[in-house]
Order: C-alpha cells, then structure tokens, then sequence
C-alpha cells in the first residue's frame, strides 16, 4: 500500500487535510496519518478523567464517521471532540487509554501512518512493522454529552476571548463550598459589550469585549474553571482559527475552535452581584510602573514566606514606600517613584494576591483608583493595551 504524503496535515485546526489512504480490508480497521492522530488525540486527552471507579473516562472514544474518525473523551462535566480524516470501516468504533494512546503516537515513529483493528478487547496499532496491542473497553459505556436544541448561537474573534478569559481565570475561586464562584460569569454588560468576571470573594477581575448583536437576550452564564482552561488551551497559538462559535442551551455550552469541540455542563448558580463592590468613587489615583512595583513587593515580602503576608502601601507626594513585616524575622521597606499627588494615605493588601492582578496587567504602568485604607482598590492598566480590563482588590489589615 502506498503511504499517502501527510506532512502537511499536522494539526487538528487543518482543514486542509491530505487525501485519505485507500479503505483497509479489516472489517473493523482504520488507516489515518499518525501525526493528524497525535494531534487530536492530544487535543481531546486533557478531558480524560483519571478516575479508577470509572475507568472509561480515562479512554478515549474513537468512531467512524463519514470523513475518517471523530475522537472524543468525557469527564461527565465537559466533552472534547475532534475528527481525523482517513480511511476507516463504517463499522469502526473502539476506546483505548488516552494517555497511553498519546504516548505510543509520540514515541513510535515507525511511519506516516498507522492501522488501527479494533477487537473485542484489544486494539492492534500497526505502525509499519511496530505493533502495539491496547486494552479496551466497551463503546456502549463511554458517555456522551447529549445536547438538545441551543437557544443561543454567536461568534466572537477568537483573540478577543481567549484575551477575556485569561485576564479572568487567575480570580476563579476554588473554594468548593461556594462552587458558584468556581467559573467566568459571561453575561452582556453595557450595549454593545460582552462581559467576563471572576471572582473569589478577594480579588475581581473584569474584561469586556465588543459583543455581537447575536448575543443579545443570551442569559448570563457561569462556565467552569476547567472548561476556560480548556478554551484557553484549543485557542493558543498561531493555528488557532480567527473565530470561535459558542452555543447556549439549557444548563450546557458548547464553544467550537477549529475542528475542535468543547461541550460543556454550566454551573448551575447564581453569581453574585459583584457591581455592588465595584468602586465607582474612589479619587485619590496613584501610577506606577508594573515591573518596579512587582519586583519591590516580590523583595520586601522575603522575610515573610508565609502565604497571605500583607504588604502595607504607603503614599505620600509623589513616592510609593512598601513595607512588609514579620514578628519572627524583622521587616523590609522600598522606596519607588510614582504618580501621587493626594493626601497621604496608607493601604494594607494581600501580596500574593496584588502580584497576580499586576501579571495580568499588559500596560508598562498599572492606576490604583483608592478611597481610603479600608474600601477596595480599582485596579486598571494605565494603557490602551489594557481597555477594557479592570481588577478589583479588597485591601487587608494592616
């Protein structure tokens, strides 16, 4: 059999695959591009489930369809989906270990192509002399998430989401108990925009985006800690498709990136009303540059090892001094330059937490929007490479 020229087909965003090998004789056999298969199987692996009560969630599901294979692997909560395109027997299904699928696909290099014969109990993969033979487990049992019609349907530039969700996803709580809190609250904020907030009760962080009329009336939604890394991870990269589509149904979510799919359950609560600690008065402005400021916080907290250590903020005209302290081992203090001319003022804050929302700042020069020492921070990047984003931080006794 003549092995078919996949070089140029090496990602799961390709739609311009190369034509499929001829259809194997096996009854149930399929011959597709070794490296198309790895990069599906890769994309799809991170929802595979290490659960040893339910082992089928650690396979991944892999069937014929009318082009070649779609894959799929499922934790319950949330399904990622990708096809392949081959030469495959209508009647091919079969799940093998993900894990260890992607592994062989990595390490066997033996050719172009592999073949796939599904038995009973064991998957034979043909690498061109190398055989590898994986346990299965039965089709029947792998589940599926089942949607039924989406009422709500739209697409957004991909940049433009995946830069909501990850100015967002450091604030996610993971505190089970207020699991309403574990997720990106989307919702349709002012006209026009698309707004994205997360939260753990600490920390705020807010991105909007330019919306499209066709999510109008969506309802807001809370999508899950792992299903935004998930999108994060689909949309990385410069393969990555200039859009993505999302669907809204009734408690699910579906978000396609290229060939990928992600179906996913929606958190089932009631966000909060998170404008209510949004500061809309705070007058005293305090600019600073980003890099100075983290690296004099990362100095001054070296004596406090501990997590949750404060760093007390002490302005006055002009200058910025940190001071950290620690009963056990004394104290630190910088002095830096900044952008102050109201009354002297001193503010306690987290610093771990203050060094994750000035990570997530783009600008060369982070605005620090306060009241007074015991009301939360507005946070804003000071450029336009920051529109659109704000981080509130509650401040911390000191």
């Amino acid at each position: 059999m003549t092995k078919p020229d996949l070089s140029t087909a090496s990602h799961p965003y390709s739609s311009d695959l190369a034509a499929a090998p001829p259809l194997p004789t096996a009854p149930a056999a399929a011959v597709v591009g070794r490296a198309l298969l790895s990069a599906a199987v890769n994309a799809v692996a991170r929802a595979a489930a290490d659960r040893k009560s339910i082992p089928i969630l650690a396979n991944v599901l892999l069937q014929a369809t009318g082009a070649g294979l779609i894959l799929r692997c499922s934790d319950l909560d949330r399904e990622i989906s990708c096809p392949v395109a081959g030469a495959v027997a209508p009647n091919f299904a079969v799940t093998v270990p993900a894990h260890v699928l992607a592994k062989v696909l990595k390490e066997a290099k033996a050719g172009d192509t592999v073949t796939i014969t599904a038995g009973a109990s064991m998957a034979v993969l043909d690498f061109s002399g190398l055989k590898v033979m994986l346990n299965t487990l039965p089709t029947v049992d792998f589940p599926q998430i089942v949607a039924g019609s989406w009422a709500h349907e739209f697409t957004l530039r991909t940049a433009d989401f995946v830069r909501a969700l990850k100015r967002t996803e450091f604030a996610i709580s993971t505190e089970e108990t207020r699991y309403y809190l574990n997720g990106v609250f989307m919702h349709n904020g002012a006209p026009g925009t698309l707004r994205f907030v997360a939260t753990d009760g600490h920390k705020m962080a807010i991105a909007d985006i330019a919306a499209p009329e066709s999510s109008a009336g969506m309802p807001g939604v809370i999508v899950p800690r792992q299903t935004v890394a998930e999108l994060i991870y689909a949309a990385r990269g410069k393969g990555a498709p200039e859009t993505v589509t999302i669907r809204l149904g009734d408690g699910l979510s579906q978000f396609v990136i290229g060939d990928i799919v992600i179906t996913s359950k929606l958190i089932n609560g009631t966000f909060p009303n998170y404008a209510r600690v949004v500061p809309s008065g705070n007058d005293k402005r305090m600019t600073i540059a980003v890099e100075s400021l983290d690296t004099s916080i990362k100095q001054v907290m070296m004596l406090s090892p501990e997590r949750g250590r404060s760093v007390k903020l002490s302005m006055t005209d002009s200058r910025l001094r940190l001071c950290s302290m620690d009963p056990d081992t004394g104290s630190a203090s910088a002095d830096l330059a900044c952008d102050y001319a109201s009354d002297p003022m001193d503010i306690g804050f987290n610093s771990e937490y203050l060094r994750s929302i000035l990570a997530n700042v783009e600008s060369d020069s982070v605005a620090f929007m306060l009241a007074d020492s015991g009301s939360p921070a507005l946070i804003r990047g000071a450029g336009d490479a920051d529109r659109g984003v704000s981080f509130v931080l509650m401040p911390k006794r000191i």
